[in-house]
This record gives C-alpha cells, structure tokens and sequence, in this order.
C-alpha cells in the first residue's frame, strides 16, 4: 500500500513545524559551507601571506570572525551568529570574508522568513563575485524562493529561469524545474507552468519531485488549465 503523501495544506497548518521543517533541509543542504569557517581561518594564514603585517592581521581577524560565526550557527545562537556577520561585513569590506558574510546574513534572514533582507544580502554577495558556484547558485535560488514567499511568482519564474540558464549541470536542476513551474502557476500563465513541470517530467519523472510534477501537470490537464 503507498504511503499516505502530506498536502500542502496539512504542512501550512502547523507553522512551528514548517518552520522548524524548512530550516532543518536548509541546514542539511548548506551545511557544508558552515564548514568553511574552521577551515578559512587556515586557508587565510596562507592567502595573505607575503603582504604587509596590517593586511595580513585584517584578514586573518576577518576569517576568525566568519568562523566564530558559523560555530555560533552550528551551537543554535542565531542572534550571536548574526551579531558578527553584521560586524564582520560593516567592518571588514573588501575581504573575502566580508563578502561570505553577505550570504550568511541572507541565509539567515532566509530561514526567519526575512524575504526583503535575505533578498538584498544575497544580492549583495552575488555582486561581490564571492563564493564557489554552488554557493551563487543557492543564493540565487534563495532569492528566487523568496520572491515567491513575497507573492512575486512572475519575479521569482524570471529567477528560476536564469539560475537553470547560469548552472544548467547542477545537481539542483529537477528542483528548480519544480520552483519554475510552481511559481509559473502561481503567476496565472498555466502554459508556462506546464511546459516546466513536463520538462521535470521528461527528465525526472522517478524521482520524488518528479511524482509530484506529474500530479501538479494533470491537475492542470484535468480541470482544462
């Protein structure tokens, strides 16, 4: 017998539980980049090596920063956390760790449902050319949930769009196929959402997104959308 499948409607019920639910996946996904605090703090020793001792000194402060950050994520103090990304990016621009900084602060504006917040640090972080290509393209996948969240759905499409076009190999692909088609839905143009959610179809449909893109596209056929 297949298992009972939540609804949307019984994970909006309780927001505690969303909330505790959406912060636990973001944890587990990003995790990997709040170990780059501990590891940065030697990586730094070694990048600024060869340049003067004051420049030297404010980045290696820089780094010990980010990761004091990070640790305090990891033990749960959000607002200790915060309290330095915030010094940390007012008080050491132009290091890279700084520019880090942006993409946690909108990380954790993210998960406190902080859209407009999140939305202006990612940003800020994808201008500094910061970061791998994973973490850009979580950030603009971030920014793109977010616009959805603010009821932007059309905005956020656009977003979507242009992170498959940026990372068209990414591992995030089947998902970000769902959030086009979701938010495409949401904007009214149910044309577009079906030509996403049949592309998730095509390309993913045994994975679990893809079972529920093909709910999603033949609830559209169904009631004639």
């Amino acid at each position: 017998m297949a298992k009972r499948r939540i609804t949307k409607r019984e994970m909006k019920e309780d927001k505690l539980v969303t909330g505790i639910t959406r912060a636990y996946i973001y944890i587990q996904r990003h995790w990997q980049y709040f170990a780059v605090g501990a590891v940065a703090i030697i990586i730094a020793v070694i990048a600024v090596w060869g340049v003067s001792q004051a420049n030297k000194r404010k980045a290696e402060d820089s780094y010990t920063l980010l990761g004091k950050a990070l640790l305090d994520f990891k033990l749960g103090n959000f607002q200790a956390s915060m309290d330095s990304l915030t010094y940390l990016t007012e008080n050491f621009k132009g290091q890279k760790a700084a520019k880090l900084g942006y993409y946690y602060i909108g990380y954790l504006n993210f998960l406190t449902g902080a859209n407009d917040v999140a939305i202006e640090n990612f940003e800020k972080f994808l201008a500094t050319g910061a970061g791998d290509d994973e973490m850009r393209l979580n950030a603009m996948e971030g920014i793109g949930v977010c616009l959805m969240e603010k009821g932007e759905a059309k905005e956020a499409a656009e977003k979507f769009v242009e992170t498959m076009e940026k990372y068209p190999n990414s591992f995030k692909q089947a998902e970000l196929l769902y959030y086009t088609a979701e938010a495409y839905k949401l904007s009214g143009d149910i044309e577009k959402a079906k030509e996403f959610y049949k592309k998730l179809i095509d390309g993913f449909g045994e994975t679990d997104v893809g079972y529920d893109a093909k709910l999603a596209y033949q609830e559209l056929i169904t009631r004639g959308g």
